[in-house]
């Protein structure tokens, strides 16, 4: 298992789809013009997939969209996190996922 934390603006069309693919799965009534509006709303995803990093044929298992900006609070910039949808294979979840993403990405 891998994680991938990419722009929304950057995911390719295999990405939508396969993360649109889950979420029908998981929530009965999904419909594919909400995901991709709320989707719109948001400016990163983190993606979570099984194989090797790198490796093309890797599946799509999970993902978290969510919103990232920076304000500044009594001097101090702080970064806010809004986490959107949140979908994981059931049998996946007792993976830590978000921690061994650590700080490798910047908002900006």
């Amino acid at each position: 298992m891998h994680t991938e934390l990419v722009r929304t603006k950057d995911l390719t069309n295999v990405d939508r789809a396969a993360m649109y693919a889950l979420l029908d799965l998981h929530f009965e009534g999904a419909k594919p013009e909400v995901f991709d509006t709320d989707l719109g709303l948001k400016n990163w995803v983190l993606l979570l997939r099984d194989g090797k990093e790198g490796s093309a044929n890797s599946e799509l298992k999970g993902f978290s969209t969510m919103l990232m900006y920076d304000v500044t609070f009594e001097g101090e910039v702080l970064t806010v996190v809004y986490s959107g949808d949140t979908i994981m294979i059931r049998a996946l979840g007792r993976i830590l996922v978000c921690p061994r993403l650590g700080s490798r990405q910047s908002t900006s």
